[in-house]
Parts: structure tokens; C-alpha cells; sequence
């Protein structure tokens, strides 16, 4: 019986983010949490046909905290887990980044790692 193993990975990307006020600074900017995100699936044809690898997701966390511009950074090599990754992102909500306590939209990446392992 194989076991899913679902590692997620976040990487904040402190660069490149838009509607960020030219009086900001890298020091002067509070990065987005995550508030909520669902349990990652696991698509079932992707674990009988033992399809495993690392997604990276590239997005924009909006001052609302709402997520678009969701784009594959790094594929997996699997279309279906790629697609599992970004409906779950679609999902998430976050905490938006701020400068000097106000929100501004912030680019994020974020890893997926999809792995099944033998139970022994």
C-alpha cells in the first residue's frame, strides 16, 4: 500500500512585486502569511500511475489578500500535479504583505512536492 506524502514548500520572493510604493525598501516590507489553504489532493491517476515531482508555483498576493496571476515557475513534469498545485492555490487567502503598514500586492513562489512512499 503506497502512503502520499504531501511537503509543501514555501519560498518567499521579496522581489519583483508590483504596486509596491517607491518609498518602500526590502527592509521597510512585511512579507504575506498564509491564513488558510486547503489540503493538497493527491490526483488519483497520478498515484497509480506513480507520478511524483516538485511544483513551483509563481504568484501575486493582492493587498486583499486574495491570490492571482497564478503561473508554473517549475513544472513537475506532470500535468496533473501541476494542475492539482494551482487549484489549490486558487483556494488559499492570505494575510497581504504591507510597507509601512499599508497592504501592497507582493509576488510569491511556492513549492509543491508530490511523493508516495512504500508502507512497509
Amino acid at each position: 500500500m503506497k502512503n502520499i506524502i504531501l511537503i509543501f514548500a514555501a519560498i518567499l520572493a521579496l522581489s519583483a512585486c508590483r504596486a509596491t510604493p517607491k518609498e518602500c525598501t526590502p527592509k521597510d516590507i512585511r512579507p504575506p502569511k498564509e491564513l488558510h489553504r486547503p489540503s493538497l489532493q493527491y490526483p488519483r491517476a497520478s498515484q497509480e500511475d506513480g507520478d511524483e515531482g516538485t511544483v513551483t508555483l509563481r504568484f501575486i498576493v493582492q493587498p486583499d489578500g486574495s491570490v492571482s496571476d497564478i503561473r508554473i515557475a517549475r513544472s513537475s513534469g506532470h500535468p496533473r500535479l501541476d494542475a492539482a498545485a494551482q487549484r489549490n492555490l486558487r483556494q488559499a487567502k492570505f494575510q497581504p504583505a504591507t510597507c509601512h503598514g499599508k497592504p501592497i500586492a507582493m509576488r510569491v513562489h511556492y513549492s509543491f512536492k508530490f511523493e508516495l512512499t512504500d508502507d512497509s
